[in-house]
């Protein structure tokens, strides 16, 4: 087949969920011996075409810069990459294209686009938002316009992927997308890359890597780590992710008198990560809004226990089940409570090792989600 896969960021210039999971679906079919195209904002220097692990990587507009009062890409990027998104899929014939839903213009130029140049579209959803999580991410306005558009783009296509049954679930209540519609393909790790090869020192570090944007809360990480630091001097926090919140959550770790104790780090190469995941004491996942939460299954195959928030628009309490593959939190009190848990039960700590470890084989990308993915995309293209 020959693929098309489209979302305005792209792996490892922009280190999201979305956009990791573009890059290791891609390089696995390629490497099955497809043609696979990552078309996205030209994020790097030098040519726009970049072939990396035999994917074609194309840079179709410019990347700008820029970013919103949320930290997120500028206002303008997704009409920008939504027009040249038109534009090249005019120009290119494919057996398939894949869109991310989000940014919701890009799936209506590559709708437009498919009419004038046959090709199934795909629609990839991370979260279903409605206007409720709209609004009080964007406010009214800007809600209202993105919860419309959100709804419209659920009516491009009969083809959608998401990544998981809660977000699959999200879509059918909000979006009325028919669940006949909605095939689920989790997030893949690479299992035998994270698990270690001989046992792994642990470090006294707690960690969390992602985005550093508000909806994340890495604040609340760091007001609980506040409530722990005295009894557990030799502990400090670990941030690893690029972002806008980066420099109130460094003074807020001063105000607090952490100054020292919360390391932020922008980006790392995926061998170093994996290594921060096998080392760390625990990791967490405070974040409000989630549409999978992949760093969880990464840090469970690393052998390290995970600690994650119940909250509506996240998915990380379905994934988790409390006490055996992890623990759950809803305030920053109960966040601290279970980092001491963690770091003081023994006997706990190796119940959520050993649970997190199985529950994430069935993630594996090579054994169980490429193959499904591959499968899908084929009865979507058709005969060749």
């Amino acid at each position: 087949m020959k693929i098309a896969i489209l979302y305005d960021v792209i792996y490892p210039f922009s280190i999201g969920g979305g956009e990791k999971i573009n890059w290791e679906a891609a390089r696995r079919l390629a490497a099955r011996g497809h043609e696979v195209y990552l078309v996205s904002s030209k994020m790097w220097e030098g040519e726009p075409v970049l072939d990396r692990e035999g994917v074609h990587c194309v840079g179709i507009c410019r990347w700008l810069t820029t970013l919103n009062n949320l930290g997120n890409r500028s206002w303008m990027q997704p009409f920008l990459f939504a027009l040249s998104a038109f534009i090249y899929l005019r120009k290119n014939k494919f057996d398939v294209v894949s869109c991310s839903a989000f940014p919701y213009l890009s799936c209506l130029t590559a709708k437009l686009a498919g009419w004038l140049n046959p090709a199934p579209l795909v629609i990839t959803w991370y979260e279903a938002r409605g206007y409720a999580g709209w609004k009080s991410y964007a406010g009214i306005f800007l809600g209202f316009c993105a919860a419309f558009l959100e709804r419209w783009t659920a009516l491009l296509s009969p083809h959608h992927i998401t990544i998981s049954d809660y977000t699959a679930a999200r879509m059918e209540k909000i979006l009325a997308i028919p669940r006949q519609k909605i095939t689920v393909i989790p997030c893949g790790v690479d299992i035998q890359d994270l698990q270690p090869k001989l046992p792994v020192p642990k470090e006294k570090t707690i960690l969390y890597v992602g985005r550093l944007v508000r909806h994340k809360r890495l604040d609340s990480l760091i007001d609980a780590f506040s409530l722990l630091a005295a009894d557990f001097p030799d502990y400090r926090v670990k941030i690893i992710g690029p972002g806008a919140e980066k420099a109130s959550l460094q003074e807020k770790a001063q105000a607090n008198g952490l100054g020292e104790r919360i390391q932020f780090q922008d980006t790392l190469d995926t061998q170093a990560l994996y290594e921060e995941f096998r080392k760390a004491a625990v990791f967490v996942l405070p974040s409000d809004q989630e549409g999978f939460g992949m760093v969880m299954i990464e840090a469970m195959a690393a052998g390290t226990p995970v600690i994650a928030k119940i909250a509506e628009l996240s998915a990380a309490s379905t994934l988790i089940r409390h006490e055996s593959t992890g623990l759950l939190f809803s305030t920053e009190a109960e966040l601290a409570e279970c980092i001491r848990r963690v770091l003081t039960d023994e006997t706990l700590r190796c119940r959520l090792i050993t649970g997190g470890r199985e529950e994430a084989k069935q993630y594996d990308w090579e054994t169980s989600i490429i193959p499904k993915t591959e499968e899908y995309l084929e009865a979507v293209a058709g005969p060749g």
